[in-house]
């Protein structure tokens, strides 16, 4: 058990920017929770006390408006924090986390958090990079919706989840195979379940991916790549 939450810790986008020593003071901070399927694990607006990391399971990131109407930001499985933003500024939560599976996780404390990183000024700095790097990605992220048809969205997210560390992908770190849906790929790129649908059946045609019930494969990411490039990719 240790030597897996060690290696989890190592492979997270946030703590794996740590060394190797911070990596395990930080390990021994955490503390086991679970969920049902369909259970609320918190809402938008509540007060973030503290981050989640996802041993198994797969959670629903998303917002509701007024008329009722869900905004589905993205899916999070094995590997994924959840609730990073509020451990590190203490505001309420931006959107509403529900686990779509029943799902393991480990909880890490604000206060806990905060006294850690105030004995190291070095994780102070390795994790202010690695908060550099998601910046970088949310900008990459509004280019590709100003500049990307409905096709070279979906073919940017297929691209980026199976060479993620964990985002919904089956097996190894390596997988090509995505634990996805139609109206969930849907809501994540801003786009009809019809077109999608469209894009998803051409991509078939031309031999970028194959499709099963609940299921997709990419088999040529370098033709995805090309459909997803435009002008303002480095």
């Amino acid at each position: 058990m240790t030597h897996r939450l060690s290696a989890e810790l190592r492979d997270s986008d946030l703590f794996g920017a740590l060394s190797p020593p911070d990596r395990e003071r930080l390990r021994s901070l955490f503390h086991h929770r679970s969920f049902r399927s369909g259970q609320v694990i918190f809402l938008k607006g509540d007060q973030g006390f503290g981050l989640y990391l996802i041993r198994s399971g797969r959670v629903k990131i998303s917002v509701v408006d007024r008329d009722g109407t869900e905004l589905i930001f993205t899916y999070l499985s094995s590997g994924d924090l959840l609730g990073d933003i509020a451990i590190l500024d203490g505001r309420p939560r931006s959107a509403t986390a529900i686990a779509t599976e029943d799902t393991a996780m480990l909880y890490l404390e604000r206060g806990e958090f905060l006294s850690f990183l105030r004995s190291s000024p070095q994780a102070c700095i390795d994790i202010i990079g690695m908060l550099c790097q998601r910046l970088r990605r949310v900008s990459r992220q509004l280019e590709e919706l100003s500049f990307l048809d409905v096709a070279g969205r979906i073919a940017r997210k297929l691209i980026d989840s199976v060479s993620e560390p964990s985002a919904g992908a089956s097996g190894s770190r390596r997988s090509a195979t995505l634990a996805i849906t139609q109206e969930e790929l849907a809501s994540v790129i801003g786009a009809s379940r019809i077109m999608v649908n469209k894009v998803l059946n051409s991509f078939v045609e031309l031999g970028l991916i194959s499709t099963a019930r609940k299921r997709l494969t990419v088999l040529d990411a370098t033709g995805l790549n090309r459909i997803a490039s435009y002008d303002g990719d480095e």
